[in-house]
């Protein structure tokens, strides 16, 4: 899988097209991994199609939850230029991107980590990774998303 931007992004001041789309979300539910202490995802629902004619839930969750954009200042108090995401335009969140894809080697040994060679590989089959796009790393382990021993390997899921 290889994604590769057809020009520099409004980010850059210029239009883009895609190649590829590739999703990054997965489905909100009660039962998605959450980081220890965090709340739960609870949905209610609140009207129906029967009783009201139209189907309405509420829902809440730890604002970490699931796929999301994180600001550094979620880490870091008064992270320097980061005041939080109000400062971000719909056009910084649109970038180029290029997918370096390691499944095969991750699939192989489960601590298996990118390395410069991983993307002078990629960058020998696709051209240069462009300045200022994203770098998406291909690991597989989608399937195991859902399973926090799979995915955070026996002992790290059993500390948490």
């Amino acid at each position: 899988m290889a994604t590769q931007p057809q020009n520099d992004g409004p980010a850059f001041g210029g239009s883009i097209s895609f190649s590829k789309v590739v999703d990054l979300s997965w489905p909100v539910h009660p039962g998605i991994p959450q980081w220890p202490g965090d709340p739960v995802v609870e949905f209610e629902t609140v009207a129906d199609i029967e009783e009201d004619g139209y189907f309405l839930r509420r829902f809440s969750m730890g604002e970490h939850s699931g796929t999301h954009l994180s600001a550094p200042s979620s880490f870091q108090t008064g992270a320097p230029g980061h005041p939080g995401t109000a400062g971000l335009s719909p056009q910084d969140l649109v970038r180029p991107a290029v997918v370096i894809d390691i499944s095969a080697l991750a699939e192989a040994d489960r601590d298996y980590a990118l390395t410069m060679n991983d993307v002078l590989d990629w960058e020998s089959d696709h051209g240069p990774v462009p300045q200022g796009c994203v770098a998406l790393l291909h690991t597989g382990w989608q399937s195991r998303w859902s399973s926090p021993h799979d995915y955070l390997g026996g002992t790290s899921a059993d500390q948490l």
